[in-house]
């Protein structure tokens, strides 16, 4: 079975209905590390990580959100995802040896793992999250195209308007 480890570090947006924003590159306290994947076995997983939580703690890293996901839709090639992972590190997780050996022992727990590094402003509470439903947008749109950023970000919210609550 052949596990991939996908990593980008490019200028991304990521914005969630529950306030949490990782935005593009600058000068922000911490990085932002989002994770997408896909688990077969519920049991392995949770024990990678249970691993790989203590693994990134070491270095500075706390696991702000982790859930399932029930679906996905848009312009973007991801593979078959179910679950997300995000982060706040004190420094970049991919630029030091043993935060690649983390993610290299996660990656060998799931599949068609992606992940995206970036400067983060957590504006999140870390009240307990379980029962929670998250709304993720991932786009290529940054400040410097706000009119397309805002529509898209308009046609969601008239999309998430239907949604039961």
């Amino acid at each position: 079975m052949a596990h991939r480890l996908r990593i980008a570090t490019a200028v991304y947006t990521i914005v969630t209905a529950l306030g949490l924003a990782v935005a593009e590159q600058s000068s922000a306290e911490e990085v932002g590390v989002f994770g997408l994947f896909r688990v077969t076995d519920p049991a392995a997983y949770s024990t990678a990580l249970d691993t790989f939580a203590s693994s990134t703690a070491a270095l500075g890293c706390v696991t702000r959100r982790e859930g399932s996901l029930s679906s996905t839709q848009g312009p973007l090639a991801l593979p078959s995802v179910n679950r997300f992972l995000l982060l706040n590190c004190k420094a970049s997780l991919l630029a030091v040896p043993a935060g690649g050996t983390a993610l290299k022992r996660l990656a060998q727990q799931v599949h068609d793992l992606v992940l995206l590094e970036g400067d983060t402003r957590w504006s999140g509470d870390d009240s307990p999250v379980a029962e929670r439903a998250y709304l993720i947008k991932l786009s290529r749109f940054n400040n410097r195209m706000p009119g397309d950023r805002d529509a898209a970000l308009a046609s969601l919210g008239r999309e998430a308007a239907t949604l039961p609550h």
